[in-house]
């Protein structure tokens, strides 16, 4: 069973965030799939355990430039990749943007529940039953409040959840990127870490290796496909519903699984997947906006965007952990 709890986190400001404490697990405890005794990956940054991630309750707000997970604001937006990682380092030690694996988390609690979050997904109001709507915003209409929402729209279909996790902005992620159509990554949580550099061409940046074979996307005869492979792959771009997406991978590593490439559950899962492999780096985005109707949910990724692009339609989530002398 995940332990977790609603807490409140101050800043080095001083100023609190209202925050999910979730405790150190292992990885079997959140995927049925992975076997074994191995620490979830969320919890080891610089090869250090931590005893808890504090997973944010709502999309990040801006206060004089500092991000704050707060209920009844405006999502940030209008930022670009390398403009929300400065950000949390303002905020201090411990403070970072959402780490793919920490999406993944969520996400697999997610399919344990079998809930799957409702939300803004079609300019206020959730598609598939408009009666479900948000408070708008005063400054971008189409988007909702943070956490203004029914409680469908919490992970849970609980206000004990995460609000907003599905729709009314994408959100950004760290530590996955797509270089070339080639699937890179930063080990274990570490891009959680202050001093984790992920600058476009740090050496911190690995290729996800299956089988000795670097994990590549493609865009071939309107569908994407992912395989892992030395052969060059054709380069282009466009997207497909996860439940139409051909994965040519036989045995997923369990690193792989933890960094959320792939969905808690394929078959029927309507949510997009987007790649652009024509050319260079693509950061991810994931969750939908308040315009993608029924492409949006706990699995779309977006990787599209280059990380200088910045979107009125792209927020994103903060989160923490405490920082010991030792880690």
């Amino acid at each position: 069973m995940i332990k977790s709890k609603t807490v409140l986190v101050k800043d080095k400001r001083g100023i609190p965030c209202i925050m999910e404490r979730v405790e150190k697990c292992l990885h079997r405890d959140i995927d049925p799939t992975v076997t074994g005794d191995a620490i979830h990956p969320m919890f080891i940054i610089r090869d250090k355990v931590v005893d808890a991630i504090y997973l944010p309750k709502y999309i990040s707000s801006m206060v004089d430039g500092i991000p704050y997970s707060l209920p009844i604001q405006t999502p940030a937006t209008g930022l670009n990749f390398d403009e929300v990682i400065e950000c949390h380092r303002l905020k201090g030690d411990g403070w970072h943007t959402m780490t793919a694996v920490e999406w993944k988390f969520i996400e697999d609690c997610i399919n344990l529940s079998g809930k799957e979050p409702h939300g803004n997904t079609h300019f206020g109001r959730y598609h598939a039953n408009e009666s479900e709507k948000g408070i708008p915003s005063a400054k971008y209409r189409e988007i909702t409040l943070t956490g203004s929402g029914p409680d469908t729209w919490y992970t849970g279909h609980s206000k004990d959840g995460i609000a907003d996790f599905i729709g009314n902005v994408w959100k950004i992620v760290t530590g996955m990127r797509m270089v070339d159509g080639k699937i890179q990554y930063i080990k274990n949580n570490d891009a959680a870490a202050p001093d984790c550099d992920m600058s476009e061409n740090s050496a911190e940046w690995a290729d996800v290796l299956i089988d000795g074979k670097p994990l590549k996307a493609s865009f071939v005869d309107d569908e994407v496909c992912f395989v892992a492979t030395d052969d060059e792959t054709v380069g282009d771009y466009g997207g497909s519903r996860w439940k139409d997406v051909e994965i040519n991978i036989e045995n997923i590593p369990d690193y792989v699984k933890a960094l959320g490439i792939f969905p808690a559950k394929q078959a029927d899962n309507d949510a997009i997947v987007y790649v652009d492999t024509e050319e260079g780096e693509r950061v991810p985005l994931r969750g939908g906006s308040f315009s993608n109707t029924s492409d949006a949910g706990s699995s779309a990724l977006y990787l599209g965007g280059e990380r200088s692009h910045a979107y009125g339609n792209v927020g994103f989530f903060s989160a923490y952990y405490e920082v010991k002398a030792d880690c």
